[in-house]
């Protein structure tokens, strides 16, 4: 797993509301915080899946539509930052959204907007 196919699934959750693919990824995972996906808290350690996996259920029960345009992409494929504008209905965001792998597993998932 890298963080290019990474963000194909966050991309295919948000964008399709079929959460399975990312909540798969959370057993891993360290740390998650996310101000547009949850409620802005961090979340780390043994908090950090049920967080994860709660934010993306959510967000793929919810009625809005949501799309996402790639501005652009640093890092390789153990850890990326993407910058993004982020569409939620009728809102915009500018968006950063960066992944953490270790072991081929995602590690961190950490978005912020502006």
């Amino acid at each position: 797993m890298n963080t290019t196919e990474i963000f194909e699934i966050f991309n295919h959750c948000a964008s399709q509301k079929d959460p399975a693919q990312m909540l798969e990824l959370s057993n891993d995972l360290e740390l998650f915080t996310s101000d547009s996906f949850s409620d802005g808290k961090i979340y780390y350690g043994e908090d950090a899946p049920e967080a994860f996996r709660n934010s993306f259920r959510e967000l793929c029960e919810s009625p809005g539509v949501f799309t996402m345009r790639v501005k652009h992409k640093t890092g390789g494929t153990s850890a990326a930052t993407y910058v993004c504008d982020l569409r939620n209905g009728g809102a915009l965001s500018t968006s950063l959204i960066q992944f953490t792998i270790v072991k081929k597993k995602l590690a961190a998932f950490i978005q912020t907007s502006s």
